[in-house]
Formats: C-alpha cells, structure tokens, sequence
C-alpha cells in the first residue's frame, strides 16, 4: 500500500481526522529553498531530468491549490516559512485549509507569523518564545 492509498483510508475511516501536506518551493528540482539564498544546490545535473523537475515543481505549484488538497483531503498545508505570504494564507483559508508556517525559528520571525499571520508554526528552537 503506498501512502497515498494509506492517507485516503485513514480519511475514509474517520474524516475527523487531520491529514496535511508540506509544500516548499522548488521540492522536486532544488535539494533546498531557503531565504535569502534562494533555491539550493540542482538534485540533477543531466539537462533533461534539470527540464523535467523543473516541470514537475510547475505542476505540483499549479495543482496542489486547485486540485491537489481536495483530492487528498488535507485539513492543513505546512507551508514554508520563506513562501509565506498574507495572500497565501487567505487563499488556503478560503478554501478551508488550515495554514501552519514550517520551520519558523527566529524570534522575529515567530512573532510576524503569529501576530501578523495568525497562524501557527512549526519551531526545532524555544528561543524568543514567552
């Protein structure tokens, strides 16, 4: 059973349950995205497979919020922290997706996603909470 099938099952069974899905920019052709950088290192260096992730980030960016979330069932999109915006977060919500911000961990940065956003974020640090 691949995870797909297991996700669909487990919301066939009980859709009170929560299912989400992380989205970050460039996941399939970019080992990384990260602010201010920008995309990180190509996971490919042959010309058509650069082509054909490229591709596949295009696809996966136009469908995840037309098609994607409502196939799948998802209750909550992480996004990351570097793709949020205050557009992004009403577009979700209008769609009845809950928004959580992933992997907030600067002081500032927790403040603007919580006060500014209203939305909840994912942290690997406690500084600057309180």
């Amino acid at each position: 059973m691949n995870g797909f099938r297991l996700f669909l099952k487990v919301r066939r069974g009980d859709p009170q349950i929560v299912c989400s899905m992380a989205y970050r920019p460039h996941i399939f052709s970019n080992e990384y995205f990260k602010y201010p950088e920008g995309k990180g290192p190509e996971r490919a260096t042959q010309f058509w497979k650069k082509y054909f992730f490229t591709l596949c980030d295009s696809l996966h960016l136009w469908a995840l919020p037309r098609f994607t979330y409502f196939i799948v069932g998802i209750s909550i999109i992480l996004l990351h922290k570097d793709y949020l915006s205050a557009k992004s977060v009403l577009d979700w919500r209008s769609k009845g997706v809950r928004v959580m911000a992933w992997t907030v961990n600067s002081p500032i940065e927790k403040q603007h996603t919580a006060r500014n956003l209203k939305i909840t974020y994912l942290t690997d640090t406690l500084t600057g909470e309180a």
